[in-house]
């Protein structure tokens, strides 16, 4: 993180926003916050027509770096306030040739800005001195596919791709661990057990060895295994305690609702599709929603489940104390002894939990 060399007092979080002309619509979306901090375009002559004041603290660059006129204002400005001010950026355009230029340039840390929300949730955690602690996976990736499918829109491949990239891409940057406790700031609870499903899969895939295409197939399984929840009340979602009997029934739809929304609206690999059907099937037959039992299920499948029970005992409830890793691990070995998981991979599986000790 770059800091000043001063001994200057620190200095408020107030935040400037230099946006380029991808982001035009985004800028003006955070209008309402500009009692708080200035916003201005990025000047082709590569510095913003008025600097950060001695109020501000941070700085957002909103663009795109692929933009040739972005990317060489966004340096001259960068260069000329290095070790004054924290820089953020919110690319609207997010891979890896994208985030290696933004740290390159000196970032303190690197946002994907898909949506309004996006930009202004972030320029909100600066102000309350929160981004450092903020996964680069953005909710409003996750809720825009959750959004789409509750509207029975298309999910277009590349949104689901570009999100699971970046689940690989910061785990490989910070660590599993690490990871997930970022994400465990988030207060949404399907956000949040989503995004620990996904992390701990690609980090299982990782570990397995898996090429980049199987990587891939795992990760997006992982994103949308429980996309079916976009279908089940929110009164049930978010009820704060145990469900009864009949709302047990509804939510246990949610594999069926899933696998039905993909078919209709997502060109899914069928592995992908048979994974969201199947995640809560067990090797013994009492899993649901099919009942299905031993060679039935997929290996993708079983993967997924292992992940699914795993983050599910490593979360905070309302109605329970998160297990320890250790101990979530052991109850993962009491279910393979009873024949409902592969021995197998829940031994593969130890690995990942090593790290998370």
């Amino acid at each position: 993180m770059r800091h000043s060399a001063s001994a200057e007092p620190p200095k408020p979080p107030g935040v400037l926003l230099a946006y380029d002309e991808d982001s035009v619509a985004l800028a003006r979306g955070c209008g309402d916050l500009a009692t708080h901090m200035p916003i201005t375009q990025l000047a082709r002559d590569g510095l913003p027509r008025q600097l950060a004041g001695r109020d501000c603290s941070a700085i957002v660059y909103c663009g795109n770096l692929r933009n040739i006129a972005t990317a060489r204002a966004i340096r001259a400005h960068a260069n000329a306030v290095a070790g004054t001010y924290r820089l953020y950026f919110g690319l609207t355009r997010i891979d890896h040739w994208a985030r290696t230029q933004a740290f390159a340039f000196g970032a303190t840390a690197v946002h994907p800005i898909t949506c309004v929300e996006d930009l202004r949730a972030l320029v909100t955690q600066l102000r309350h001195g929160q981004a450092d602690e903020c996964t680069t996976i953005s909710s409003g990736q996750f809720h825009g596919i959750f959004t789409q499918g509750q509207q029975g829109d298309w999910l277009s491949a590349d949104v689901v791709e570009a999100a699971g990239e970046t689940v690989i891409e910061e785990i490989e940057t910070v660590g599993i661990g690490e990871w997930l406790k970022r994400v465990r700031q988030h207060h949404q609870g399907t956000y949040q057990h989503c995004m620990t499903v996904t992390g701990l899969a690609a980090r299982y895939g990782r570990l397995l060895g898996f090429s980049q295409r199987d990587q891939r197939f795992l990760t997006e399984a992982a994103l949308l295994h429980d996309i079916g929840k976009a279908f089940i009340p929110l009164a049930i979602l978010d009820k704060p305690g145990r469900l009864d009997a009949n709302e047990l029934k509804i939510i246990r739809t949610h594999t069926v609702e899933g696998h039905r929304y993909l078919e209709a609206h997502a060109n899914c690999d069928p592995m992908v599709l048979e994974s969201v059907l199947g995640h809560h099937e067990l090797l013994d037959g009492s899993g649901y929603p099919n009942g299905l039992s031993g060679g039935q299920i997929a290996d993708l499948t079983r993967l997924i489940t292992i992940c699914d029970i795993y983050a599910a005992m490593i979360e905070q409830r309302p109605y329970k104390v998160p297990l320890t890793p250790a101990a979530a691990a052991a109850e993962l070995e009491v279910m393979v002894a009873a024949g409902k998981l592969d021995g197998a991979l829940v031994r593969a599986f130890s690995r990942l939990e090593a790290e998370l000790a």
